[in-house]
């Protein structure tokens, strides 16, 4: 791989001043690559095993627990934006008849 795309590719992780993670696979093949990449850098990239199969399951568990209650939460927030909406809409329309009748 080109060290200079690479780069380039790893940077648009964060853009604007906004911080990223990039996560690249590498394996025994590619490592020799990934020290020059570090070299002309001048950082090291910090290595990690492969999670296990347990470990993804655990993860992908609590990942869904998580995301159902977000969308339980948010749906119980535009339920609430739409009344209060529909609150406003009525109050609205009540005003306008009362000043143009009277």
């Amino acid at each position: 791989m080109d060290k200079d795309s690479y780069t380039h590719r790893i940077g648009r992780t964060g853009r604007a001043g906004n911080g990223g993670r990039a996560i690249s696979l590498a394996t025994s093949d590619d490592i020799m690559s990934l020290y020059e990449i570090e070299e002309h850098i001048g950082a090291m990239i910090d290595e990690q095993d492969v999670p296990s199969e347990e470990e993804v399951a655990s993860k992908k568990a609590a990942t869904e627990k998580a995301l159902k209650r977000f969308t339980k939460q948010r749906i119980h927030s535009k339920e609430k934006s739409h009344q209060s909406g529909h609150q406003r809409k009525k109050t609205t329309i009540k005003r306008w008849k009362t000043q143009k009748y009277a």
